[in-house]
């Protein structure tokens, strides 16, 4: 079974950042957008770089004039940038043309699958990697599950990165389903400085190593 990439989202902290470097994650994202309750300054997000080696940084802007954004990933040297699924094409075609874009397409169980599938390849030239986000509304992996031929052989045309809160009991069955290029995780608050339980997290990351013997 040939696992997926795993991309850590809204890194606000070193101690989520070191922890997540250690579990294998390929991607590491910060969020910059002004008013996010995950946004972390430049200033933070350099220091945090510097500290950890081995993975690929993402700036997530959603919605940015484009010379800003550029702006920031060129100053910070970050690999891709993650960009809202209402960034219009102008503004796609420019971060395309300089970094890797990663684009967030959210889904709703009442939403049309044909105008997703349709959304992506219209896309897909701008496109390094689509996250599809069923996360925002709740979607679970049982619901995804029912429609799993469609889901899957949008995972055959496209490199999709998946945003679900899937139990560490689920993951054997959402990879071998649906074969998905990637999957993401999120960074959290810290108790206080250097400090926080990640219990959770190595209940999920053991049962994904777990797949692999």
């Amino acid at each position: 079974m040939k696992l997926p990439k795993i991309k850590a989202s809204s890194v606000t902290n070193l101690t989520d950042a070191r922890y997540f470097a250690a579990r294998g994650v390929e991607w590491m994202s910060f969020d910059f957008q002004q008013g996010s309750a995950t946004q972390i300054s430049p200033l933070t997000a350099t220091a945090i770089k510097e500290w950890v080696e081995g993975v690929k940084y993402i700036a997530e802007l959603r919605f940015v004039e484009n010379t800003q954004g550029l702006e920031i990933i060129k100053k910070l040297g970050l690999d891709a940038v993650s960009l809202d699924m209402l960034v219009d094409w102008e503004t796609l075609g420019a971060f395309s043309a300089e970094t890797l874009v990663f684009r967030e397409v959210v889904v709703s169980e009442d939403g049309s699958l044909s105008a997703v599938m349709d959304q992506m390849d219209h896309f897909s030239g701008h496109v390094f990697a689509s996250v599809l986000n069923f996360s925002k509304n709740n979607w679970t992996w049982p619901a995804v599950k029912a429609q799993y031929d469609f889901w899957a052989n949008l995972c055959k045309q496209h490199p999709v990165y998946l945003d679900i809160d899937l139990k560490p009991e689920e993951l054997k069955d959402c990879i071998a389903l649906l074969a998905p290029e990637g999957l993401l995780v999120k960074g959290g608050q810290e108790e206080k400085v250097g400090v926080k339980s990640f219990d959770d997290l190595d209940e999920w990351f053991d049962a994904l190593d777990d797949l692999m013997s």
